[in-house]
């Protein structure tokens, strides 16, 4: 999967798990930047993105401070 269709993919769980427009999420976006994302709704996050590509990913590996480093991760183990 190509690293632009992960982050739409990203975006658009970003906007359904919290309730914010896709079109203002960027590569910058951090969790303080969006009302909700405690520890719980990111748990929630990522399994709307689990559920969205339907596959498990290693969420051990998932070390990411904004929406691009997110993005980059899953895109390297979808590739893996």
């Amino acid at each position: 999967m190509k690293q632009e269709e992960v982050m739409q993919l990203v975006s658009n769980a970003i906007e359904d798990t919290f309730m914010v427009d896709a079109s203002e999420i960027t590569g910058d976006t951090v969790a303080m930047d969006i009302s909700g994302w405690d520890s719980l709704s990111h748990t929630i996050l990522l399994s709307n993105i689990e559920d969205a590509i339907d596959q498990t990913l290693a969420i051990d590996d998932l070390n990411f401070n904004n929406v691009r480093e997110l993005v980059n991760s899953i895109t390297a183990q979808l590739n893996s």
